[in-house]
This record gives C-alpha cells, structure tokens and sequence, in this order.
C-alpha cells in the first residue's frame, strides 16, 4: 500500500471524527478520573459490564443532568444580572454618575460596573444561546460520549494495553512517559479543575451571605476565571465588594459598608487562598504544570474545542510536556 493512500485515508478518517473530538475526549477524560471507581465496584459486582452499565448511569444522574441543570440556573440568573442591570442603569443615570464621581475621588481610579456586568452577561447568554441552537448535535454528541465512557471503562485495561504496545519505544521509556503523563493529567484535573469547582462554590456561598444577588452566576464565573492563572476569582469578587463598600460611603450606610468590608475579607481569605492550600492537598507530590502553560492550554483550548477545551487544553499540553521530559532525559537533549 502506498504511502499517499495510507496519508489519504487517515486524513478522511480524522475529518470524519473531528466534530465529535470534544465528546471523545470528554470521554477519556471523565473515564480516566472514574477508574479507580470503577475498579472498585468491579470487584463487588464481578462483571465488567455491570460495573460499567452502572457506572455509567451514575455519572449521567449524579454528575451530567446536576451540571445541566446547573447551567440552566446560570444562564437564568444571567438574564436576570442583565435585565435588573439594564432597569438600574436607566433609572439612575445621574446617581451612577455622581457614584463613579465621587468613587474615583475616594480611591483614585474609576470603577467600571456596566462594563463588567455586560461582558459577564454577554458572555453567558451567548454561550446558552448557542447552546440551545445546536441541540439536536449535542443529543448526538452526548450519545457518542456515553457509548464511548461505557466502553473505555469496561475494556479500559485492554485500550490502556494497546496504546502502550502501538507506541514505537523502549519499555522503560514507556514506562517514565505513561508515568509522567498520569501525573500531570492528575495535577490537570484534580489540582485546577476541582480546585477552581472549589472555588467557585466557596465564592457563590459568600455571594449568599452577603446578600450580592444571582450567586450562582456569579459562583459559576468565579469558577471559570479560577481557571485562568494570573487572573482568579478577585476579578469577580473584588469589584462586588467595592461597590457595596464604596455605595454604602456615598449613601451613609453603614451596614452596605460592612457588607463590603465584610465581602473583600472573605474574598481574600475565604475564596483566594484556597488555592494555596486545597491544590497541595489534591495532587501531593505529584507533578504539577506552570502557571503560564495552563493558561495557554486553557484559551487555546478554547479556541479549538469550545467550552470543554478549558478542560482538554491544559491536559494535551500536559502530554506534550511529559513526552518532551521524557525524550530529553533519555536522550540527553
């Protein structure tokens, strides 16, 4: 077989799996994190297929219809910030005004609430409206990840297996890279995503508690700029505590400005710095990835994948990374 047929053929295959890459990596994905899992109930059933069959059903009740039900809240809450936002503005276009005035005289620096609340909003209600457009294709997606979660459970062993055995190298270059793989997957996963899921959680309750309305909105973006280093959850927190703070000065009400007071120190404390003690917590002394990496991951994988490339992104360069590791200390480069 030549090799211009062999290239032909490969590249109509990979074009005729590439609308479903997110759904297929989705799939990897959550089987590689519910394995152990799986391993587990496994032994307590005996048969591969029931493990995975139940396994299966779990994460669609326990994790996917919770995640859609969550998203539906978001964008609910996210009309509502837009509507209240568009009823505000308008009716107190010179009381904003004197408040930005009289802000920037206190802090020296203006406050941009219109503008953060509109690409927050704008962000959401774009996303939930193409969302809804391409149901019928997400039906489609989601049937191709659950098959796919089935089976990479149940003949995970027998995969894992197989690409170990397709890969052209010496065992115990095998054996560092599958290795280092797992370990920065594992820092990928449970160190930034549950961490920024932690988070956001942690900072939608606070909303709560401080009486900053649609916490769940805003705990769901909170969540996603977690995701992004050198940005985090301040950019949400920080400006909401502000505002109370700097509306109770110029409106002389005291407890608007303890609940501003009040929500900065909890931000700081309480919503922050939790990454600096769950994530050693969640990977130990695994591998972890640098800050800059995450975030080229994070936004190129948005660029490639959509939403789930927050997610795919950081763990392909993850890969990348752990081969080219490998590959120099071997080879010396």
């Amino acid at each position: 077989m030549s090799l211009g047929i062999v290239l032909v053929v490969v590249i109509l295959s990979f074009l005729l799996i590439w609308p479903f890459i997110p759904s297929i990596l989705s799939a990897v994905i959550l089987a590689y994190i519910f394995y152990p899992l799986y391993l587990k109930l496994r032994k307590k059933v005996k048969k591969d297929w029931v493990a995975a069959l139940i396994l299966s059903i779990g994460v669609v009740i326990l994790v996917i219809l919770p995640f859609l039900a969550l998203l539906n809240s978001v964008a609910n809450q996210a009309v509502g910030v837009y509507v209240a936002a568009e009823v505000y503005l308008s009716d107190s276009d010179q009381s904003l005004g004197d408040f930005y005035t009289n802000f920037e005289q206190r802090f020296g620096f203006k406050l941009d609430i219109e503008g953060l609340i509109s690409q927050g909003v704008d962000f959401i209600v774009n996303a939930t409206k193409s969302f809804l457009s391409s149901l019928p294709e997400k039906i489609i997606n989601f049937f191709i990840f659950i098959f796919l979660f089935y089976y990479l459970l149940k003949e995970g062993e027998k995969v894992s297996k197989r690409v170990a055995d397709f890969l052209p190298l010496k065992k115990d270059i095998k054996r560092k890279l599958i290795k280092g793989c797992n370990e920065l997957i594992h820092a990928v996963v449970f160190g930034t995503l549950l961490t920024a899921l932690i988070q956001g959680t942690v900072g939608g309750v606070g909303f709560v508690i401080f009486g900053v309305g649609s916490p769940i909105f805003w705990g769901f973006m909170m969540a996603i700029f977690a995701l992004i280093p050198m940005v985090g959850t301040a950019v949400i927190w920080a400006p909401a505590a502000l505002f109370l703070f700097g509306k109770g000065l110029f409106l002389a009400n005291g407890w608007m400005i303890f609940r501003g007071a009040g929500l900065f120190v909890y931000g700081f404390f309480g919503i922050s710095l939790i990454d600096n003690f769950v994530r050693p917590k969640l990977i130990g002394a695994r591998g972890s990835m640098h800050p800059a990496i995450v975030l080229l991951g994070v936004l190129g994988g948005l660029k490639l994948v959509g939403f789930i490339g927050i997610i795919i992104g950081p763990i392909i360069l993850s890969l990348f990374l752990a081969m080219v590791k490998v590959y120099s200390e071997d080879y010396e480069i």
